[in-house]
């Protein structure tokens, strides 16, 4: 009985420390291809982008409200605007990339990733391309049986709305003025208000926003550029090309002065 009872414990402890070694094994392996992983996701990104975007000679990422923007350059030119936005669906959350022109006007969208039903949720992969590209961010999406006129995919009704509230979502970003604020235009965003229901947030990486309705751009254009680089506009692309374009006009307007 001892014998046995000897085997047992040998075997449980065998099958422990043989747990303990594949587990570190796995976990060293894991650790080991991370990069490789964070590069093929990083690949795939562009891919989408290259896909989605008109064709551009610089990108340039940033994060608004705790959502990765791409800017698209051609040149010096603004050509598009890419916005990644999270909702979920069916399957649980998904990730869809969705491009505009600098004017609002969405050119297409991507789905980076999703967990819905093969057959039916998945088909948002190219089920919206016919409905949503060609309309502007100033619109409010909706399926159908939600009062809008988007059809939604056909048995996949939860999936749909999760797709139309991603693009919604994005939208925001587009319409509303974002500008991001150092300490000292923080500061100055107290005294000098740009708009009464403008909206400064802290967020957890230290930065700090203010988000502001629509306003004439020529306003927030004098305003951010009164700052002096405490202020930065970070969207909708148009106040951030015309804050660019202002401050190129002013800079040559000096050199100008100084050579004469």
């Amino acid at each position: 009985m001892k014998r046995v009872k000897d085997t047992f414990t040998a075997m449980v402890l065998s099958l422990t420390l043989i747990s303990l070694i594949m587990g570190g094994v796995l976990a060293l392996a894991y650790e080991a291809t991370q990069e490789d992983r964070d590069n093929a996701q990083a690949l795939s990104t562009q891919e989408k982008l290259k896909a989605i975007l008109p064709e551009f000679t610089a990108l340039l990422d940033t994060v608004i409200m705790d959502t990765p923007v791409y800017g698209a350059y051609n040149g010096d030119t603004l050509v598009g605007v890419a916005i990644t936005s999270v909702s979920s669906g069916y399957g649980g959350k998904f990730k869809v990339m969705i491009s505009y022109k600098p004017d609002g006007e969405i050119i297409d969208y991507a789905v980076l990733e999703h967990n819905e039903t093969p057959g039916l949720g998945a088909k948002m992969d190219t089920w919206f391309k016919k409905s949503v590209p060609g309309r502007h961010a100033s619109e409010t999406f909706a399926v159908s049986k939600d009062g809008g006129d988007i059809d939604a995919i056909t048995a996949a009704t939860i999936s749909s709305r999760g797709f139309i509230k991603a693009v919604n979502s994005a939208d925001e970003l587009v319409k509303d003025i974002v500008i991001e604020l150092t300490k000292t235009g923080r500061q100055y965003a107290a005294t000098h208000v740009l708009h009464a229901n403008q909206k400064i947030t802290t967020h957890r990486d230290g930065r700090c926003t203010m988000t502001v309705p629509e306003k004439p751009k020529h306003l927030v254009v004098e305003w951010i550029l009164a700052q002096r680089g405490n202020a930065v506009a970070l969207s909708p692309a148009e106040l951030v090309e015309d804050v660019r374009n202002t401050a190129l006009q002013i800079a040559g307007v000096h050199s100008q002065e100084n050579h004469a």
